[in-house]
Formats: C-alpha cells, structure tokens, sequence
C-alpha cells in the first residue's frame, strides 16, 4: 500500500507475529494434555478470508502449513450464509487438509463490522481420537475407516455457544478425557487470535491492517524468488525407504527429483511406490506440510512464512502414492511414516542446491532425525483415572551436521522450531512408569568431519498401576535403515530399537535399596526385540521397556576430523573408542584419551589405500570402476589456473565444477567428470550398514540395505555414501545445468 509507512508496516507485522505467539501460549496454558505441555505438537495460524496463510506461530511447522488447505476445503463445504461471526469449526480428516487423524484444527472466521476479515486456526495432536488401538496409531488397519473418528468440518461452536452435542460425541469415542480440555484449549487460543487482530483493526483500520496480511505474503515471495535466482539451475534426486508397513518388514520407496529453474523449485515424488493397504502413507496435506518445513527451515530462515513461499514452489505427485494417498487409504501414521520421509528427501536436495552457494554453504545441514519413535501408553494411573498417552522423549532427535560444526546433541525435530519433551518427574506423576533412565546415546551420531547430533535412549517400568498392566502400541519407522543422511562424505546417524526385557530385577533393587541400572547391558532378563511398528500388546510388571531412536547425519570425510575432537568425543561418551578408531581412523596413546599423532595418521593413510582397493580393512570390498586407473595413469588432473574463477564453483567443501561440465576433486585435483555427474569417475565400493558405526540396524539386519560409497580415484577422500537397497538402480543424485553465473560464488 503507498499510503502504509514502512515502520507502520513493521509495527502492525510484528503485532501480528505477536497475536499468533500468544495463541499458542493460550493454547498450552488452558491444555491438560502432555502432547501439547511437554512437547509443543501444536501450531497455529492466521490466513486470509479466501485462506491464503499470512502468518504461524513459532511451534510445529507440519501443523500451520495444511491451514490454507483447510479452509479452502471448507469454504468449498460451507455458503458465506453458512458462516457466521462466533462460529469455530473442527476437522480432523487427512482428505480435507490435516495431516492426519490425530491432528485436529480449530478454524474460527474472524468478523469486522460485519465483514469476514481472516481465519484464525489452531491445530494439535490428540492424546487418543478413537479407533482399533490407543493413541491414534494401530498397526493392523486396512482402510481409514479402522483408524478412529475422521471428522469433516463441523460446526463446534455455534454463535459463541459450544455445541454440546458434538462435545460429548468426540468424548464418546476416545479413551482420554483430556480430549475435552485440550479442545477448550483451542478454543481460547482462537478467541485470543481474532481478539488481537480485531484490536489491530481497531487501532490502524481494517484497509491498513488487510494491507499488512497481503503486503508480507507478496514480500516472502519476493524475497525467496530472489534467493532461488541466486542459486544454480539443476536437478538433485534422492530416494528413501520405510522398513516396515506395519504388517510386515515390506520395504517401500520413495523418490524425489527437486528442479530449480530460475526463480521456481519443483518437487517431482514420481517413482515412489504405490500406496501401502497399511497405516504409513500420507494424503496430499501432509505431503506439502513435510516438504515446505526443510523449504522453511533451510531456504526461508530470515523469510516470513506464508503463503508467498508455496507460490514459488510447484509440485509433480502422482495419485494413488505413499505420500498422495486416495480414499480410503489408512494414514494415521503419516507424520511419522511416508510424511516424514517427504520431508528428509526434500532436506537433502535442499542441503545439496545451498552447497552451491558460497554465501548459503553455511546453512547447510545434514539430515536430522530420520524418524519417529512413538510409544502409545494406555490404561488406568496411579490416581484412577482412565488415559492414553504417548512417552514423547523421541522429540529430542539429533540434529544434523553443518558444514562448519557439529550438529546439536538431542537437539529436537526438525518440524518443531520451539522443541521441547516431557519433564521425567512429570512422567512420573501422571502416569504409572518409572523411569531408570534418559541419556545421550553413544554412537547415534553420524560420523564425518562434522558429527551428527546424538540421539537419545530411555528405559522405563511400570510402577504402581492400579491394574498391574497398560497396553501399549510400538509407532516408528527407520530400524533396519538408517534415515538421517549425512552429506559430502558424511555417515548416516542411527537406527531406532525396541527391546522388552522380560524378568527384570527392577523389583529386587528397588526393594533392596540396589542402584537402578544406567545402561541397557546392566538390566538383567530376557530380551526380546520388538519390530519399528507393533499391534497393541500389554506392558506388565516385572519388565523393563527400552527404546533409542534415531540421530543426525553427518558432514564430510570421517578421516577429515580434527583427531582432539573425536578424543573430546570419547571422553563424553558419544564417541567410543573402537568407533574412534574405526571410523574415524584415530589411535589414542596407550592408557590415554590423548591422540597418538603418528598412529592416527598411519591408520588413516590406510584407510584412504583401502579405499582405492589396496590395502586391507573395511575397504577392501572396494571396487574401481574401468575408467580410474586408466585416468590416474594419464595423471588427468586439473592444472592450476585452466578454469577462470568466473567459471568454476564448489559444491561443498571438495568437489569443483565448472561451465563444461568437468568435475573435479579441490583436493588432489583429480578429475572426475566430463559431464557434471561428479560420480562418474569415482570409486566406489560397498559396505555393510556397520560401517557408519554400531546402532546401524544390526538388531533387523536381513541383508537388504547397503553403504554405498564413493571416493576420488586419486586421494580416496570420501565424497559421498547413501544407503542403498540391494539390486536398486544407481542415479545421479546432482546435474547442474548452469554454472558460469559470477553469483554463485557469492560474488
């Protein structure tokens, strides 16, 4: 508007920017339940009358990306007559727009002197919705009809009066009467958006404050289009895979070929598998709602997030998909099955498409967390009342590395910008467990030059339950695969792990006044190893229940690290010692956590020879493909000086490339392509899982998956390893169509 100053303009945004951070303070204060209390699985939003998104609070991304679907979903439900000021609607159906049935919006349209001027919208994980099992999860369905209530959008309240009606019907259906509080939560928070944005109006005007909403959407389009012109053209492809359906270790594939073009990006998921008759896959909604969070996180950090970055992006998703699933396909695990795996293949291109950027190469992350890890709890507590729960420590996920430091420890997912998990004594109180432990997990991290944030473990038993039994569902994914990729060398984090240990001593100690034990190897009894996802089954007395999930990928060469890292590493636990030297090549002085500074670079000068297929060791499956040595033997190496610096680039730290389409490595100059796939010419060799490390999946392995690895042909620095499904086809995962822009190096 020319008429609205810039600082009125920043003023009336930043107020706006307010009124949605005390929403969900609303929200979180009016709520009982531990989802939204401890582990901030909430968000909200404010989108303009026609639902164009203009602005989310700082909480769960997934949660305020599908608002703008909602309501155009129920515009197209509902006449103008239909909709009146004091009305709220809810909707928990993951065809309509959320992203999956335990997730249930709030919309409320917002009315000025009679006119509709916005929608405020709230969203939230339900401790329970119904259905076969508790929690919202249950393994054994076939359609979405099994999977508990699935409400399309109904009036809740109608002209300020709650529809008491459809309250006691929801309470009716789920296990958890915390459900009718949290609801009340969504309510308050709102009431408190369109209280904000009406005093807005009051204060600067209904034409100045619609001015601001439209104003920031067209500013965050323009800002990102500017950005993505900065960036190279190309195409980066990456592919995953779940282990698991729910009704079997049938693995599925996923599949995206990211595009930029321009000032446009282009997420294409043809190739991924058809939809699963099982929980795991994901409607349209939570397809966009996990591929905009790395776009936000990674691209649109300092960029208003609205609806101006979804009109920079276009999408290519066939129907009938694991992550465009149709009717009536089963989702209720879609945030933590094909959801979440959208949104690690979009962090990996994206992670690719800033390493070429020398201003952005600094924002590049590897993968965080692979997955998630969800046990469902259900029964009667301590004080005798009725609960469903879920034990949401698995939200303090190991973030990944960047390309200068070390990814965050237990950092968080990276959906949720304000993460949190539950209080123990908290656990404790509420419900009938008790925990013997919750700490870092040594080797989660994934190894390279920079580590991967490590994940976390917990063990836990039952403890004074009324009924001596709960039952439980086992939700995750990412057990026998290894989700969270490292970058440019880097090592995928760890795997998830389920173990029931039967016959547990816990009992005794605690009767005996005995320490509890630390670690899982000091519990005594049966173990017995659960799959990523399992039925309902009952937790009883005298067992001890342990999980681990997943930790961050790792960035560039493990033989790259600064040796008195990995030592700082080993004396905190995170590193052990045979992984020290195993992985990361280095040798300590006997008796000592101080490098041996002549061992470690012996042992590493071994590892990179075993590499290139002559020595021995973990790389003596090592294979060289026709054309190195021949290319070696020519010693075909870039010579200073031949490619002028407008023409050339780097992708990450040791990979060049220039306008021709040669590649080659920055650290030995050895060439590696004449036709930009830097992998070409590279060796290559295959490893077990391992080889990044234990916690690799050895407890599911069934010889499915691969390391796949490539090197330089001339130094054997590691400039890639992926996990592979045995007998899939290779790919090139980066071709770059223009290169010679002087921007690119940030010039």
């Amino acid at each position: 508007m020319a008429e609205l100053d810039p600082i009125t303009f920043e003023v009336i945004w930043h107020k706006i920017q307010q009124a949605c951070e005390e929403m969900g303070i609303s929200y979180v204060r009016c709520s009982g339940s531990p989802v939204i209390l401890s582990a901030n699985d909430f968000n909200v939003a404010m989108t303009l009358p026609d639902g164009a998104l203009a602005a989310m609070g700082p909480f769960m991304t997934v949660h305020a990306n599908v608002s703008s679907l909602l309501v155009r979903s129920l515009l197209e439900r509902f006449t103008p007559e239909e909709i009146h000021d004091g009305d709220m609607f809810i909707c928990n159906d993951p065809y309509l727009g959320v992203v999956h049935q335990a997730d249930l919006s709030m919309l409320q349209p917002v009315f000025y002197d009679g006119e509709l001027v916005a929608w405020t919208v709230s969203t939230g994980h339900q401790v329970d919705i119904g259905g076969m099992d508790p929690g919202g999860f249950s393994m054994a369905v076939v359609d979405v009809q099994q999977e508990g209530l699935r409400i399309p959008h109904v009036k809740f309240v109608e002209r300020g009066a709650l529809r008491r009606d459809i309250f006691d019907w929801i309470l009716n259906q789920v296990r958890d009467p915390i459900v009718g509080l949290d609801l009340k939560a969504q309510m308050a928070a709102n009431t408190t958006g369109a209280r904000r944005l009406r005093e807005l109006i009051e204060k600067y005007g209904l034409k100045r404050v619609h001015g601001v909403l439209e104003g920031i959407i067209e500013h965050s389009e323009a800002r990102l289009r500017a950005r993505l012109r900065e960036l190279p053209d190309g195409t980066w492809r990456e592919v995953q895979y779940l282990d698991h359906d729910g009704h079997g270790p049938t693995v599925r594939q996923l599949v995206v070929t990211m595009t930029k073009a321009g000032d446009r990006l282009t997420f294409d998921f043809t190739g991924t598998d058809p939809q699963a008759r099982s929980c795991i896959n994901c409607t349209r909604s939570m397809m966009m709602a996990g591929l905009l969070t790395p776009v936000l996180v990674m691209l649109c950090y300092d960029i208003p997030w609205n609806e101006g970055i979804l009109r920079c992006i276009e999408t290519v998703a066939p129907e009938g998909t694991l992550n465009n699933a149709t009717y009536p396909s089963p989702c209720s695990m879609a945030t933590l099955g094909a959801g979440w795996m959208t949104a690690n293949l979009c962090m990996m291109t994206i992670g690719k498409l800033l390493s070429t950027h020398e201003r952005y190469r600094r924002d590049v992350m590897a993968g965080w967390v692979g997955s998630c890890q969800y046990p469902a709890l259900a029964g009667i507590n301590q004080h005798g009342r009725r609960f469903s729960a879920a034990e949401m420590s698995h939200h303090a996920g190991g973030a990944g590395a960047r390309c200068v430091r070390d990814g965050v420890d237990m950092a968080g997912v990276v959906f949720n910008v304000t993460p949190s998990i539950p209080n123990i004594e908290e656990n404790e109180y509420t419900f009938p467990i008790l925990y013997l432990f919750r700490r870092q997990l040594q080797d989660s991290g994934g190894p390279g030059r920079y580590r991967g944030g490590a994940a976390g473990e917990i063990c836990y038993v039952l403890h004074d339950a009324p009924a001596h039994e709960l039952q439980t569902v086992l939700v995750s994914s990412g057990a026998e695969m290894p989700n969270a990729m490292g970058l440019f060398g880097g090592l995928p984090g760890g795997t998830i792990r389920w173990v029931r240990i039967r016959g547990a001593d816990i009992r005794e100690r605690l009767r005996d006044g005995r320490p509890l034990p630390a670690t899982l190897d000091e519990i005594q009894g049966e173990r017995e190893v659960f799959p990523p996802m399992h039925p309902r089954l009952p937790f009883v007395e005298d067992e001890a229940w342990y999980s681990n999930w997943q930790g961050g990928g790792g960035y560039g060469d493990p033989l790259d690290r600064d040796p008195s890292l990995v030592a700082r590493d080993v004396v905190n636990q995170l590193v052990s010692p045979a992984s020290a030297e195993a992985i990361y090549g280095v040798v300590f002085r006997q008796g000592t956590s101080e490098p041996d500074v002549a061992a470690t670079a012996q042992r590493r000068q071994a590892l990179r020879q075993a590499r290139l297929g002559n020595g021995e060791g973990r790389g003596s499956q090592s294979t060289v493909p026709e054309t190195a040595p021949a290319l070696l033997g020519r010693g075909e190496r870039l010579q200073p000086g031949e490619i002028g610096p407008a023409a050339r680039f780097k992708v990450g730290d040791l990979l060049g490339l220039a306008e021709d389409g040669r590649a080659w490595c920055l650290r030995c100059g050895a060439m590696l392509s004449t036709a930009g796939n830097y992998k070409e010419r590279a060796i290559r060799w295959e490893a077990p899982l391992s080889a990044a490390g234990p916690i690799r999946g050895e407890l599911y392995d069934r010889g499915r998956f691969v390391l796949a690895c490539w090197g330089c042909p001339g130094c054997g620095v590691l400039l890639d390893a992926g996990v592979r499904l045995k007998g899939s086809p290779e790919w090139a995962d980066m071709q770059l169509r223009s290169t010679a822009r002087a921007q690119h190096t940030g010039r």
